[in-house]
């Protein structure tokens, strides 16, 4: 039988009115309400039926092991995102504590292909022989420190790296994505998390960035992707995440994006949407959840916030329980209901041949099931005590939510990236 928490939840949620039209349908508000009942019947089947709330680990392990290695030419759309598919990978995983079940091998085998996608002239590219591009740079970044090895680690060229973050600094503050490309806050991110992630940060690679950064703050709250555009969920966790790695987060209105924030978590479903009139989407639990303990840690402990702003914010050990009485935010939880979340991922996102989705029938990848998971991480893994929905065995190993990284990972990572040079210091192989 499910547990009585869920099935209060459950009751709850078939009991709920679809959300209102004023008396004028568009597509939007059509589309909007037929998710909405798609979501109630899917919850009144799980109540009537009795099923038990779980993660189904062993499946999606073996829909990710599937593709590790091999993928089938449905992928070739994504040539230039393979250290992606790398990343999306190798984290589920290990956020699945699954990653010991794979063979040496076949993680030197991913350096091996991770370091042919290094440039000469720095950074990665999306494949072997493309040219280099943020994204996929941070991308072949975070799967090198997933695997985690002394090979990996070394594959890394941080003193090429740092020339090509600067050679994609704009002078008004922000990072193009490649060479003449895009400026946008995708970009700023990425530069200055593998920044991060590699030590090699310095006030020349970050002169500027903050106030560029706060730029994109809009009206409503919300982060665009550049100044004077709409606010995004995956751009303001991208511009909360980069100032907080630089310490300067009080350059934006924090209570103005919190309420943009707490709003994009949808009524009925539980998870989250990207943008206001949007639907909700799987993969927005991490890109929106991951911003409320980043929040929690400089709303309700605005002046301890240091060591790097707390630099991984771990999910898991990173707040005090202790009072804070100079504080009106809540102290005891984070802003957003992490129960709904987990249900909306658990019940909803779950492909029955192994994978996670963006919503009820829509079909599984590996980008889905990286952020899902990532999210529902975030969820269960907090200061707080908030259960774990189902059994415990649905737990997930905690991932920082400013880098999405597993803590063990990144603190393993910081603690190797420390001992190296600064970039000035690092010679020419």
């Amino acid at each position: 039988a499910i547990s009585s928490a869920f099935s209060e939840v459950v009751v709850e949620r078939t009991e709920m009115s679809l959300s209102s039209d004023d008396g004028y349908q568009t597509q939007t508000t059509r589309v909007q309400r037929e998710l909405e009942q798609l979501i109630i019947d899917i919850l009144r089947l799980w109540r009537r039926e009795q099923q038990v709330m779980s993660l189904r680990r062993s499946t999606h392990i073996s829909y990710i092991k599937s593709g590790i290695l091999t993928l089938p030419g449905m992928f070739t759309v994504l040539d230039s995102s393979r250290p992606w598919l790398c990343y999306w990978m190798l984290h589920s995983l290990c956020l699945m504590d699954a990653f010991s079940s794979l063979e040496k091998d076949t993680l030197s085998r991913c350096v091996q292909f991770l370091s042919h996608c290094q440039s000469s002239s720095g950074g990665f590219g999306g494949g072997p022989q493309q040219l280099p591009h943020l994204a996929p740079s941070y991308a072949a970044v975070a799967a090198l420190i997933t695997i985690g090895t002394q090979e990996a680690y070394e594959v890394i060229n941080r003193k090429s790296m740092y020339e090509y973050l600067l050679r994609m600094k704009t002078p008004a503050g922000g990072f193009s994505v490649h060479n003449e490309g895009e400026v946008d806050i995708r970009g700023t991110y990425t530069a200055i998390a593998t920044a991060a992630m590699l030590n090699i940060l310095t006030p020349e690679l970050v002169k500027g960035v903050p106030e560029w950064i706060a730029r994109c703050q809009r009206y409503d709250g919300g982060m665009a992707g550049e100044p004077e555009m709409e606010s995004h969920g995956g751009y303001a966790y991208c511009g909360l995440a980069s100032l907080f790695i630089l310490r300067r987060t009080d350059l934006i209105d924090l209570p103005l994006l919190l309420k943009w924030t707490v709003n994009r978590q949808m009524r009925v479903e539980g998870g989250f949407q990207g943008r206001t009139n949007k639907l909700v989407d799987g993969c927005y639990s991490f890109w929106v959840g991951a911003i409320f303990p980043m929040l929690h840690e400089l709303l309700t402990n605005p002046t301890e916030v240091a060591e790097e702003e707390k630099v991984q914010c771990s999910t898991s050990s990173s707040s005090s329980n202790s009072p804070r009485s100079s504080s009106p935010y809540h102290q005891s939880s984070w802003l957003m209901n992490a129960e709904e979340l987990q249900k909306y991922v658990l019940v909803c996102c779950q492909h029955y041949t192994g994978g996670l989705i963006d919503k009820p029938e829509k079909y599984p990848d590996f980008y889905h099931t990286c952020y899902c998971l990532s999210g529902l991480s975030i969820a269960q893994n907090n200061p707080f005590g908030v259960k774990c929905l189902g059994s415990e065995t649905n737990k997930l190993k905690p991932t920082s939510p400013v880098f999405n990284l597993e803590i063990s990972k990144l603190r393993a990572a910081e603690a190797y990236f420390s001992k190296q040079p600064h970039p000035d210091q690092i010679s020419v192989p």
